[in-house]
């Protein structure tokens, strides 16, 4: 009866595979074709976006990759204000989103992590930076609209990211005081 029930158990939670199928997402609206930025580098990572707090978990899969859009957004906020001397390279980018359908209007909650390294006129600091952003969303089931809500929540969170690396620059330059 035992075997019965475990692999009953198994025979269901192996349908559940679907909820895991990779959803893409393009990231063109906010990835703009520019010059490369060699003080700004953002090393690739993994591009996967586990979404969770929906029928199951769902793994969102940007294109271009999601380094490429954190990288163009850290560059949109940056380089208004570069100066000489100044070099950022992060690396160990991730995201994951949480979405929770309780909360009125649902809402896409995104962490995200970078390990970066500013450079400014000689000083160097390595930090790792976590923040997060989240969105009102339309939700339901397994899906809610990918294409609007990650690459919104990247920007945001991106920005998050380039505010505390500017603060970053600015206390560790001393000319900037």
């Amino acid at each position: 009866m035992n075997r019965v029930l475990a692999v009953a158990a198994i025979a269901v939670l192996s349908g559940c595979g679907a909820a895991n199928d990779k959803v893409p997402v393009r990231l063109d609206t906010i990835v703009a074709a520019g010059p490369a930025s060699p003080w700004l580098t953002v090393e690739p990572a993994g591009n996967i976006v586990p979404v969770t707090g929906l029928s199951g978990t769902v793994k969102v899969e940007p294109s271009p990759a999601l380094t490429a859009g954190v990288e163009a957004q850290l560059r949109k906020a940056l380089q208004p204000k570069y100066y000489t001397d100044l070099i950022v390279g992060c690396r160990g980018v991730e995201a994951a989103v949480v979405v929770d359908r309780e909360a009125v209007p649902a809402t896409a909650t995104m962490d995200l992590q970078a390990t970066c390294r500013v450079t400014s006129r000689g000083s160097v600091v390595s930090k790792v930076y976590k923040v997060r952003q989240a969105v009102a969303v339309k939700a339901s089931g397994n899906d809610m609209d990918y294409q609007t809500a990650i690459p919104h929540l990247i920007e945001l969170t991106s920005q998050d990211v380039a505010a505390q690396i500017w603060a970053t620059a600015g206390s560790i330059d001393t000319s900037r005081k």
